[in-house]
Order: structure tokens, then sequence, then C-alpha cells
């Protein structure tokens, strides 16, 4: 496992962004590091913006597929952007084609945060000091893709953020830092969802500049603490909305 090494003195960490939150590449990009890169799967962003109303009307018609990637994507393709930062490409982190360009963009770490893929052993080797993960709740209790629902459910009084390292195994890395905060009654999905992403942003500036001078440490989860929730089933999102705690 990479160590949380420094790097030569005076040079700021070379980062690579993996996600689909906005909010969270908004506050690397504003950390002293050096943005090389964010991915973007492979779709159509800048054709979709361009084509006259028919043809786009037809091209989504026939590439549906790749019109919803680029409509889950579109805010993040238009901040990379306005900002100039570097797209870099895929449908697979892990392809042997991937793993050689990112790997000849010589990042020295990896930001994920909010990730539809895996990483492998392999992908997670190529940044000098590994990749840490954005996780909204307080790890090693709801691991999984959908915590805040879970949460909600379950009537919990305290949540958080976690910035943990990726592992090959889901939400299995070590936690290099956590921030808790209390969640109200009638606390709804989107404002527990705020709340968790606000703590992650206000911990991701001190943890890469810990990283950055060789200060960040990490813990081991509790095994024996973990709890593991899959995506919520329509029936407890229907639960959600008669607890009056989905949307607001």
């Amino acid at each position: 496992m990479p160590s949380l090494g420094c790097p030569p003195t005076g040079n700021q960490l070379r980062v690579v962004f993996f996600g689909m939150d906005l909010r969270i590449l908004r506050e690397l990009a504003a950390c002293p590091v050096d943005l090389i890169g964010a991915y973007l799967p492979n779709a159509p962003y800048t054709l979709l913006t361009r084509l006259p109303p028919l043809l786009r009307w037809v091209f989504k018609c026939i590439f549906r597929e790749q019109v919803r990637t680029s409509a889950v994507y579109m805010p993040l393709a238009t901040f990379l952007t306005a900002h100039n930062i570097p797209v870099l490409s895929g449908t697979n982190v892990n392809a042997p084609k991937f793993l050689r360009r990112l790997a000849g963009m010589t990042p020295d770490l990896g930001v994920v945060a909010n990730f539809g893929q895996i990483f492998g052993a392999q992908a997670l080797a190529v940044p000098r000091y590994g990749m840490i993960n954005y996780h909204p709740s307080l790890l090693p209790r709801y691991r999984g893709p959908s915590p805040f629902g879970h949460i909600l459910l379950n009537q919990e009084t305290r949540s958080g953020a976690t910035w943990h390292r990726v592992a090959p195994a889901v939400d299995q890395g070590d936690i290099l830092a956590q921030k808790s905060f209390g969640v109200a009654p009638q606390e709804t999905l989107p404002a527990l969802e705020r709340k968790s992403v606000q703590c992650a942003t206000q911990m991701l500036g001190p943890l890469i500049e810990a990283i950055a001078e060789g200060t960040a440490t990490a813990r081991a989860q509790s095994e024996a603490d973990a709890t593991y929730f899959p995506k919520l089933t329509r029936q407890e999102k229907g639960e959600l909305a008669r607890m009056g705690r989905l949307i607001g």
C-alpha cells in the first residue's frame, strides 16, 4: 500500500479527480494542488451542446445511453472546460489502455467522490500516494452506495462524513479523516446529504496538506462494527416519503 509520504519540498501534489460530485471537485480545485485531470466517461458532451434541436433529438433517440451519461456528467464537463482541467476519458478504469494513460500522467494522488466503478489493485497503485475517497457516513458503519436513506429509516441521531484510503474492497480502506454531526428528528434526505458534503469539503484541504507534508495518519476500520446497506428499494423510498423525509 502506498505510504502517505511527502513530495519534494515546494512541489504541489499532482492530483486526478474521479467522481460525479461537483462540490467536491470545486473544493479540490481551490486547494493548493496541481489538478492534472479529472475522469469523464466516454460521451458526446460537446456535440450535444452544439447540435441544432432537431438533430439533437434524433441523436438522443439513437444513442440513448450516451445521452443519459452526458446528462449526468454535463455539469462536471462544463466545469472542466471552464477551468481548463484536462479530461481523462474511458469506460473502465481498470482497462490496460486506461491504466497506461493514467500512469503517463504521473499522479501523486487520486481523489474520489461519488464514483460508480471499483478500482482494482493495479489502478490504486498508479498514484504515488494511492487514492482517497469521500464516503457519506461514519465508517465503518453504513458502508454501501446509499447510506443517507438507511440512516434516516433507522432513525439515527448522528451521522457524518469520512475520507478513507481506497481499497479493492468497497468502503473498507483505512480512515484518514472523519467528522460527525447531529441528525434532527425531521431531517430530510437532501438536508442530510448537504451536511455530509459540507463536512467532506471542510476536511479535504487539511487532509491534502497533511498528505503533502507527510503527517497524515490512518487507522484501520473495525470489521466488528461494520454495517453495509444496498441501494434503497422502492418500498424504502415510499416509507421515507410517508415520513416526510425524502425531499425538502
